[in-house]
């Protein structure tokens, strides 16, 4: 009866060697990896060079945020800023998420009243910088010219100008 039981255990094995190899094509919206026999099948996304940089940049800091990489990419296309910005103000503000206040997902340093804004996630502050930045008035005058000292002068308008300096230094990094 073992022998038996032997014998059927190895056939099975036989029988299924095979069907466990990998397809692999790679193309958008294609199967990246497709396990035949059981038809498995993941799918991936393409990987624009500007995301790779980003999450390479934020990993260069030991930074929380390289796994929110995609989401400053996300932001700075829906509200139209460009992206470098928003990184720029997060490592001004709290060296990329590595100094902010527990709990806060609140790299930008950014201010609910006189105290600092909590968020649930990174992705949400990341979100809502952006759109103060695209869409609240006192901002205008930066999106007009454009210009990183306009930018401070209602960002951080204690040190304008100590801060756009170190502004447009991460800039010149990323």
């Amino acid at each position: 009866m073992r022998i038996a039981f032997a014998y059927l255990f190895i056939l099975l094995i036989l029988l299924t060697y095979g069907t466990y190899r990998y397809n692999i094509k790679q193309s958008n919206n294609r199967p990246l990896l497709q396990k035949t026999g059981w038809k498995q099948t993941i799918y991936a996304k393409k990987v624009s060079p500007r995301l790779l940089r980003l999450s390479r940049f934020f990993t260069s800091y030991n930074s929380p945020l390289a796994f929110e990489s995609e989401s400053f990419l996300e932001a700075s296309e829906k509200y139209k800023i460009d992206y470098k910005i928003l990184v720029a103000i997060a490592g001004v503000e709290s060296t990329f998420a590595k100094n902010i206040a527990y709990n806060s997902h609140n790299p930008f340093g950014y201010m609910c009243g006189n105290r600092v804004c909590y968020f649930k996630s990174y992705r949400q502050a990341i979100f809502k910088v952006a759109q103060t930045i695209s869409r609240n008035r006192a901002y205008k005058k930066y999106r007009l010219t454009k210009r990183i000292i306009d930018l401070a002068e209602v960002y951080n308008y204690v040190y304008p100008e100590e801060w756009s300096s170190k502004l447009e230094w991460f800039i010149k990094k990323i």
